[in-house]
């Protein structure tokens, strides 16, 4: 989940992956600011997640080295 503030409003991002089967499901909604999260993609330019979204392959690795260092699962509050 990130905090996307490219659109009027800011939006929340959500992704939920599989590592086994490589499939992903995303959806966005309006950030409400009802609670904080860390986001393990912040130090990532809007340049570096948009080229990372459009290779999967890429990002579904991205996104196994963050689940293997211990940067995801999020954490919440």
């Amino acid at each position: 989940m990130y905090r996307s503030h490219i659109r009027q409003r800011p939006t929340l991002s959500s992704y939920m992956w599989c590592a086994h089967c490589r499939r992903f499901k995303g959806w966005t909604g309006p950030d409400l600011g009802t609670f904080d999260f860390t986001d393990p993609l912040e130090k990532l330019s809007t340049d570096e997640r948009t080229a990372m979204s459009k290779d999967f392959g890429g990002y579904f690795r991205h996104l196994d080295r963050l689940w293997e260092t211990g940067e995801l699962p999020q954490q919440f509050s």
